[in-house]
C-alpha cells in the first residue's frame, strides 16, 4: 500500500512537469526551454557537492526507501543512501561518517523490519545519530515506513508517517523547511 502510493505520487508529479506534444515533432526542431518548468511541490537546492539529506534504513526496507529516494532527487534534494553513493571497497563507517557529517537531514526510516534494530543497521544509526547529534544545524527526521512503534531513542523526536496518503509531501515539507531555516539563519548572521 505504501509503495503504490509514493509511486502514484510520483507518477503524478513526474507527470504534471511534462507537456504531451502535439502531434510528431522532427528532432532536429526539438529544443530545450530556457528555463525549465518548476516543480508543483516544494523544491530545495544547496551548494554543489554535499548531501541535502542522509538515508538511514534496513536493508530488508530497500523496496520502500528507494521510491522515496527517486522523489526527493525528483524535488532537487541531494539524498545520500548506501546503494547510490558508495561503492564497494570503500569503508562503510568512514564513508557514512563523512556522509552524515555533510548533510543538513538524517532521515531514520523504521519498520517491522528494523525494530530489532540489530547488526550493521544498528552500527549506521548510532553512527548517524552520534554525529547528527553533535551537529547543531542537522535535523533527525525519524519517517515510519509503517504502523510500528519507534525504538526507544527516536521516540522523543517528531516522526514523519511515509505510508498515510501525503506522507512523501509531508517528508518534503520537512526537509524543505529545514534546510531554508537554516540557510536563512546563515544568511542574517553574515548581513
Amino acid at each position: 500500500h505504501f509503495e503504490r502510493n509514493v509511486r502514484e505520487h510520483l507518477v503524478r508529479q513526474v507527470l504534471s512537469l511534462r507537456t504531451p506534444p502535439s502531434g510528431p515533432v522532427p528532432l532536429a526542431s526539438v529544443k530545450a526551454p530556457k528555463h525549465p518548468p518548476k516543480p508543483p511541490f516544494p523544491t530545495v537546492r544547496m551548494g554543489s557537492g554535499s548531501p541535502d539529506v542522509f538515508l538511514a534504513y534496513s536493508h530488508a526496507d530497500k523496496q520502500a526507501v528507494m521510491p522515496i529516494y527517486e522523489g526527493l532527487r525528483i524535488a532537487g534534494i541531494r539524498a545520500w543512501i548506501d546503494v547510490q553513493n558508495m561503492v564497494p571497497g570503500q569503508m562503510w563507517e568512514a564513508e557514512i561518517r563523512k556522509a552524515v557529517n555533510a548533510s543538513r537531514v538524517v532521515v531514520i526510516f523504521f519498520s517491522q523490519n528494523s525494530a530489532s534494530m540489530t547488526g550493521f543497521l544498528k552500527k549506521e544509526l548510532d553512527l548517524a545519530m552520534s554525529v547528527a547529534s553533535r551537529n547543531p544545524d542537522c535535523l533527525i527526521l525519524p519517517a515510519r515506513l509503517e504502523r510500528v512503534r519507534p525504538p526507544p531513542y527516536l521516540e522523543r523526536f517528531q516522526w514523519v508517517d511515509c505510508f498515510e496518503q501525503d506522507g512523501m509531501e509531508r517528508l518534503l515539507a520537512a526537509i524543505v523547511s529545514w534546510t531554508n531555516r537554516k540557510k536563512d539563519s546563515k544568511q542574517r548572521r553574515r548581513g
